[in-house]
């Protein structure tokens, strides 16, 4: 028998599967023999493209909802803080005094003094418009604060996190001495901005890459210099920036904010000199001297001794103001507060903000220990600060333990906004609920 010639396998017959790196074949263009002359080759026509979509964009809905979620605490914060100074301002606490003192505002001269300048000056104009009542100073004394608690949150999320900066603002913000000192018939929650503003709208003055975002972050922190005492913080900044910040180009950052600054002052200088008040003495009171001349060694030493008592212990024994017992800063942010203080004096991270916070801490005693209590509105926004670097060591040291598991982490922060929470509780209960209720505040306002 012949034997059959064996035929070598193609890719049909190895199992009936083709390779997987064999690439398909393109169509083979169609050939036609003519009657005459050599055969041509026949070109494919090329598909026509089909005409692209006009910039319709997909929503996804995974990816909104993730948005959404993700961003929802931050804008509802934002609502609660400001229903929190709105709520009854104009009935809590009740006005004092039954006379008009828009008549105090008729003419800048009138106001008798300079400190304040720039608020000062809104309530002229408001007195000028026939506006001028307790409810629109509590207003902008509101939005004073507003600001400041702006500047406290952007400084803080670019320090730490976003997350920090929510649960310390609203610390902050809710604070008994934040409350009752913010829905008065005066100006004094200008105090709250000054170190927020100088550290933030510093910042943005020198390192913004916007020219006209430069030149107004100048022109309002011109205005933080009105407030008596502020002028030490702006100085005390602008040498620590100068002598630790590691900047090549550190004099061509200051012309600018620097240029603006000198031609504001120049300008408020202008306006200060027509009024007729002792300079002499309204200097003293912008250098953080409220009685416009030196303290004696006894009040300071007073005031040095009070102040532990009046932040931690017992608050204030002025019931037009406060409700006396209470401490101005509550025990759980106290353990925060020293928590942070430890922190950062152990860390070598944060060196220039250690620098610029331990330094103001440091002006804002003095200046507590020299004028009284109304100062602690200074101190105020620097303890929590601390607090809120009080509140990032908890959480690396939860997390130090669980690197990896997303459960522990999410339960970690959970009881931290638990006990923001109970901390917000507190002080509303004690402002809305406590101070009205005693007798010494329907002494005082006749309710």
């Amino acid at each position: 028998m012949e034997k059959k010639q064996q035929k070598k396998p193609s890719g049909l017959s190895m199992g009936g599967v083709m390779p997987r790196n064999l690439k398909k074949l393109n169509p083979v263009s169609t050939v036609r023999i003519p009657q005459n002359g050599p055969p041509k080759q026949t070109q494919q026509k090329k598909p026509i493209p089909k005409p692209r979509p006009i910039n319709k964009r997909k929503i996804n809905p995974g990816s909104a909802l993730e948005f959404i979620k993700s961003n929802i605490l931050y804008a509802v914060v934002p609502v609660f803080i400001l229903a929190l100074y709105l709520f009854n301002i104009n009935v809590l606490p009740p006005h004092m005094s039954s006379t008009d003192i828009s008549a105090d505002y008729q003419n800048l001269s009138d106001a008798g003094s300079f400190d304040f300048l720039p608020v000062k000056i809104i309530l002229v104009i408001f007195a000028k418009l026939h506006l001028f009542s307790y409810l629109y100073v509590r207003l902008l004394s509101v939005a004073l604060m507003l600001f400041a608690l702006f500047c406290f949150y952007k400084l803080l999320a670019g320090w730490i996190s976003r997350r920090v900066a929510v649960f310390s603002v609203l610390l902050f913000a809710s604070s008994s001495w934040a409350l009752s000192q913010t829905r008065q018939d005066n100006v004094t929650a200008m105090l709250f901005g000054v170190i927020p503003v100088i550290l933030y709208l510093g910042n943005l003055a020198l390192h913004s890459k916007s020219t006209a975002l430069r030149i107004l972050s100048s022109i309002l922190l011109a205005q933080v210099i009105f407030v008596p005492g502020a002028v030490w913080f702006l100085l005390s900044a602008l040498i620590i920036y100068a002598l630790y910040e590691k900047d090549e180009v550190i004099a061509g950052k200051l012309i600018l904010p620097f240029s603006v600054l000198m031609l504001t002052l120049a300008a408020s200088l202008g306006i200060i000199l027509r009024l007729s008040l002792d300079i002499p003495t309204q200097a003293l009171k912008m250098l953080g001297l409220q009685v416009g001349s030196l303290p004696s060694v006894a009040s300071v030493k007073n005031g040095l001794l009070e102040l532990p008592g009046q932040l931690f212990y017992n608050g204030l024994n002025d019931s037009s103001s406060w409700l006396y017992g209470t401490p101005i800063i509550d025990w759980i942010s106290a353990v925060l507060l020293i928590a942070g203080i430890i922190y950062l004096a152990k860390t070598r991270l944060f060196l220039t903000k250690k620098r610029f916070m331990f330094t103001f801490l440091v002006l804002c005693i003095v200046l507590i220990a020299v004028n009284g209590p109304v100062f602690i509105s200074l101190l105020l926004p620097l303890a929590y600060m601390f607090v809120a670097f009080g509140i990032t060591y908890l959480i690396d040291q939860w997390l130090i333990i669980f690197p990896n598991n997303p459960l522990p982490r999410m339960l970690g922060l959970g009881v931290v906004g638990l006990v923001v929470l109970m901390i917000i509780g507190y002080h509303a209960e004690r402002y809305f609920i406590g101070w009205p209720k005693t007798d010494a505040y329907h002494q005082i306002f006749k309710v």
